[in-house]
């Protein structure tokens, strides 16, 4: 069967992290359940570990740090098909869409050679497979908002084709009808069968 890991962030958790970890467990009996305590001044890694947790510590406070940390191989990561979309975006603004796209093949060293008018026909055949068609390629990045910006780090993720895709807090900065416009395309990944 093939493994699964839950990884669970933690600041001071204790009074909720022994329900956390047995909600998991029982959902998911053949799990490896690891929590990532940042820095916690209570016994949050001590409970953990009594509830078989494997307890990772990580020293600088911050999500993001910890984020890094559950993905500080990224090589490894991105062979095992999984791939992380931060909360804050990394966008390049003076570019396009498609070459935000295919921003990390542009880079010098990097396999893909073509011109502007190829990489906008490229970008809008893979934004189409992801039935994303209110997205013009040859549009900057300065002038796409919300949902739409989000949608281009997505792309960005999926050209590899990744198994698991991990979104921090995707919708934080949106509204209702942004939101939703973003789950219905994570909806359509689910069910071609990324994670």
């Amino acid at each position: 069967s093939p493994l699964v890991a839950v990884v669970i962030p933690c600041y001071n958790e204790a009074a909720a992290i022994a329900d956390v970890i047995e909600g998991f467990a029982a959902s998911l009996p053949d799990a490896e359940i690891h929590v990532f305590d940042n820095n916690s001044t209570d016994d949050t890694s001590g409970i953990a570990r009594a509830h078989g947790a494997t307890v990772h510590f990580v020293t600088p406070r911050g999500k993001c740090n910890v984020v890094r940390r559950m993905f500080a191989d990224v090589d490894a990561a991105q062979q095992a098909g999984i791939v992380l979309i931060h909360q804050e975006l990394n966008l390049a603004e003076s570019l396009d869409v498609a070459a935000n796209i295919y921003l990390p093949r542009l880079a010098p060293g990097s396999s893909l050679r073509t011109g502007r008018r190829e990489l906008e026909i490229m970008a809008s055949k893979h934004l189409a497979t992801l039935e994303i068609r209110d997205l013009d390629p040859g549009a900057k990045m300065r002038g796409i908002k919300g949902a739409q910006r989000q949608l281009v780090e997505i792309a960005r993720a999926l050209i590899d084709q990744p198994k698991v895709l991990f979104l921090d807090e995707p919708n934080a900065s949106l509204g209702e009808a942004e939101s939703e416009r973003l789950f219905a395309v994570v909806r359509g990944l689910r069910d071609r069968g990324v994670a």
